[in-house]
This record gives structure tokens, sequence and C-alpha cells, in this order.
């Protein structure tokens, strides 16, 4: 939720600025979800050390599809 959250607050602000300026900061908010992505999922087999990775793995990866499958839905 705190990569999803990042990218919301950081478009939010861009979207007061010009299309240019938006795309730009859309295009940083995506890095920094991904990088925050990543550092929580490498949190979790860090700190957590769970009896199932692939668990994780797939649950990840289903909350990745997810997000894609909405962001295209919503670009319809």
């Amino acid at each position: 939720m705190l990569p999803q959250a990042y990218f919301a607050w950081r478009m939010g602000r861009a979207t007061r600025r010009g299309a240019a300026q938006a795309a730009r900061a859309g295009l940083a908010a995506e890095g920094g979800k991904f990088l925050l992505s990543a550092a929580s999922f490498a949190l979790v087999f860090a700190v957590l050390r769970p009896a199932a990775p692939a668990f994780v793995f797939v649950g990840y990866s289903v909350m990745w599809a997810v997000q894609i499958v909405g962001a295209i839905r919503m670009m319809r």
C-alpha cells in the first residue's frame, strides 16, 4: 500500500502543473513506486523469513497484475 500511496501523492501534486511537467513527474513517481515495492518485497524476506517464499512471490505477482489490469481499465 505504501508504494501506491506514494505514487498517488506524487501524481496528485503533478496534476497542478503543465502536461509536460506532469508526464515527467509521473515517470519519477513510477520509478519511486518501483523502488519502494522492491524494498518492501526484500524487507519481507529479510525480516519475516516466510515459511513459503513462493506464496509471498505469487501474492506479490497477483497484486501487481491487478494493478496493471486496473490501470488499463481506467485508461479506457
